[in-house]
């Protein structure tokens, strides 16, 4: 599936968005999207590797329109040894440029929190770059609150 970025949408037209669960094949698309959002290299071969390694973990949505990835979600779900709820997280959102505020992040979204309650996720989380207010006022108006203070230790 080739992916074309240079596409410029027709805002005097409907759009369908189509979310779907992303496949092998989908590795070309997944690879240019990563490319375009944080700027990481990759080949199909790792793109497959690890969507193997992270099979039932975690999973990626595709967003299309007009079978054109326009962006992606990852959808991280896993059990939790002291609680009985499924942990759910949102590891990556990321919607082309031109396909901005037209819905595409919503769908994905909305994708996630199906996904995760009927895993039985009780709450998703997720973290934003603190600089990055347009995706925190995305994430509040979709009801999302601040949580908690998110530290890392780089290795």
């Amino acid at each position: 599936m080739d992916v074309a970025f240079s596409l410029i949408p027709d805002y005097n037209r409907a759009m369908t968005i189509s979310i779907r669960p992303a496949k092998t094949s989908d590795a070309k698309a997944i690879i240019q999207l990563n490319e375009a959002f944080n700027d990481v290299r990759s080949t199909e071969a790792a793109i497959a590797k690890r969507r193997r390694q992270n099979d039932g973990i975690e999973t990626l949505y595709l967003a299309e329109i007009e079978g054109d990835a326009v962006g992606f979600l990852c959808l991280c779900l896993r059990g939790q040894i002291c609680d009985d709820a499924t942990y759910a997280e949102v590891s990556e959102l990321f919607v082309m440029q031109e396909y901005r505020r037209m819905g595409v992040a919503k769908a994905l979204m909305d994708t996630a929190v199906v996904k995760a309650k009927e895993a039985g996720a009780r709450e998703i989380v997720l973290m934003t770059n603190f600089r990055n207010h347009a995706a925190q006022q995305f994430y509040f108006a979709n009801g999302f609150e601040n949580y908690c203070i998110a530290l890392r230790r780089r290795l």
